[in-house]
């Protein structure tokens, strides 16, 4: 893959399903660690990474701070990470991920705080 390798890619890439569908990145939820804005990956700010670490990087849409990154497994990770396939997702906050057909979210990895 070139250019942004978006979430949603490596959860579908490892095999993970919503229920029947493949993932998009409404189905992706973090709360910003700085302004506590709860946001999909999809209202999120992407772009390809200047760290050569990291492929794609997400910051927060209202404030700017750093809530994600695609990195390939195997890279020191700076914050949480979650491995998948040969890609991971470095975080500094809890990954929640929408089930479709209802109103849930699951906690992707471990939880500090739940999504609101």
């Amino acid at each position: 893959m070139t250019g942004l390798t978006r979430i949603s890619e490596v959860l579908n890439l490892a095999g993970v399903k919503n229920n029947s569908r493949p993932f998009n990145e409404g189905d992706v939820w973090f709360v910003c660690p700085d302004c506590r804005l709860v946001q999909t990956a999809g209202q999120a700010t992407v772009k390809d990474s200047d760290d050569p670490r990291r492929i794609t990087e997400y910051a927060c849409g209202s404030c700017d701070a750093q809530v994600a990154a695609v990195v390939h497994w195997g890279v020191q990770a700076q914050t949480r990470s979650y491995r998948l396939g040969s890609y991971a997702i470095e975080t500094p906050v809890p990954i929640e991920i929408s089930v479709e057909g209802s109103h849930k979210k699951v906690v992707f990895g471990s939880v500090d705080e739940p999504v609101q």
